[in-house]
Formats: structure tokens, C-alpha cells, sequence
């Protein structure tokens, strides 16, 4: 997980979606900011319907970014798709590695 300074804030969400940088993949899409630094993770109920799935797949999309030492200094949203919680932890890392290798 990344400390509380590194999560974008509620404040920095609506500038971090006018950007206009879009990384797309079968199962997740980002948007990236040069404005504001920090990361979050977004997964709407039409990709899993329980709160504890998922808080789940939040809480694994953002233990592979946190494990990730080159993550530019932008600020991140990670969207989720439907079929992401389906994925392997293997799968998951593989596909943002992906993702992010576009940057």
C-alpha cells in the first residue's frame, strides 16, 4: 500500500481526469497528470459487485504499483475493467507492467 501522502487526494481527482494522457489495456485504462503526484485506484461496481471484492482488487492493483521502483513521479488513476478481478496476481502484474511500459 502506499502512505497516505502518496494517494491522490479527493481535491486532485478532477485534474487528474481533465488529463488528457490515457494508457489503455484488455483489463485496466490509467490516466496520467504531470499537474499532481500520487496514485489511486478505481473499481466501479460494474466490474465487481461486492464491497469486498472490490476493496480486494484495489488493494492488489495498487500492491504491484507500490512494488514498482520506476513509477514516473505523475499522478495515476488506474481504472478497472470488467474481467480484472478474474486475473491471477501473475496476470494482474504482467498487464500493468504492459501498461505502464508505455510511459
Amino acid at each position: 500500500m502506499f502512505p497516505r501522502e502518496k494517494r491522490v487526494s479527493r481535491e486532485d481527482f478532477p485534474k487528474l481526469l481533465a488529463s488528457r494522457t490515457r494508457l489503455f489495456s484488455p483489463h485496466f485504462s490509467a490516466t496520467l497528470s504531470e499537474t499532481s503526484a500520487g496514485v489511486a485506484a478505481v473499481v466501479s461496481k460494474k466490474v465487481e459487485k461486492t464491497s469486498v471484492g472490490r476493496h480486494r482488487l484495489k488493494r492488489r492493483i495498487l500492491g504491484v504499483l507500490a512494488s514498482y521502483n520506476t513509477l514516473p513521479a505523475l499522478g495515476i488513476i488506474v481504472f478497472a475493467k470488467a474481467g480484472a478481478a478474474a486475473l491471477s496476481s501473475k496476470e494482474l502484474r504482467e498487464e500493468l507492467r504492459e501498461l505502464f511500459r508505455k510511459v
